[in-house]
């Protein structure tokens, strides 16, 4: 009877332990995700991103709002990528 009930506890422990360490595992490499995608988005907000601007069609307007137009379309090169 002893043996049964020692069993049964083994298997429950295994059980216990293999949760705790796969919650364990799971939480702490979304933690790494998450920071790790949150240094590379600091780190590529100091690049440039061009963008064209589809509401200034009339290259005059584009220049002198400090754009560049090209090939007939707006191009903003000083893009924020967090806006």
């Amino acid at each position: 009877m002893n043996y049964m009930r020692d069993r049964f506890w083994n298997l429950r422990q295994v059980i216990v332990h293999t949760t705790f360490l796969t919650i364990l595992l799971t939480s702490g490499g979304c933690t790494f995700y998450q920071a790790f995608s949150y240094l590379s988005a600091s780190s590529a907000s100091n690049y440039i991103h061009p963008t064209q601007l589809p509401w200034i069609s009339d290259k005059s307007l584009c220049e002198n709002t400090g754009r560049t137009w090209h090939e007939h379309q707006c191009w903003d090169y000083e893009h924020n990528s967090g806006f």
